[in-house]
């Protein structure tokens, strides 16, 4: 529990969000990489192994909206496929293998929209003051970012190389 939602009687650990985060998604990873490992070795696509660590990565998730819905619309696809007639079990395990397999994935979305995993970060361009804007500039002074060219850099095979 953090300082700002502690209540009367409730004691504040002060433990800051960032590393509370950190933990979340390690151990979350941690239990989508068992799952990876159930995948890759089951002896068949009936193994129940599978859909019980898919409903192990989705249990996992903390926001319990978004965690109730999965689990409802992972029931609902698992009772659709056992409902279709004329299939074995062996096509009902690739159905439902698939099924599996779409429910991590939007574990994985979960992260990636309330976590940021594919997030780009971005930096702002750096701004050079011309040299009479700069302090402590004496005549003669060379300035390593000047407007002259030069000699040894070709703005036309190197990018960018004047824009700094």
């Amino acid at each position: 529990m953090t300082a700002d939602k502690a209540g009367e009687g409730d004691v504040a650990i002060n433990v800051p969000r960032k590393n509370a985060n950190d933990l979340y998604l390690s151990n979350i990873m941690a239990c989508l990489g068992t799952h990876r490992q159930v995948f890759s070795e089951i002896d068949n696509v009936t193994d129940p192994k599978i859909i019980s660590s898919t409903r192990e990565c989705i249990i996992a998730i903390l926001d319990d909206v978004i965690r109730k819905d999965l689990l409802n619309a992972f029931e609902v696809a698992l009772s659709e496929v056992y409902s279709v007639k004329g299939l074995d079990n062996t096509q009902k395990g690739h159905l439902i293998v698939r099924v599996c397999q779409n429910a991590v994935g939007e574990v994985y979305s979960f992260l990636d929209e309330y976590i940021g995993l594919s997030r780009i970060n971005i930096t702002v361009p750096v701004y050079v003051a011309p040299p009479e804007q700069q302090e402590g500039k004496e005549d003669g002074d060379s300035d390593p970012y000047s407007e002259e060219e030069d000699a040894s850099v070709d703005p036309e095979t190197q990018p960018g190389a004047k824009e700094l």
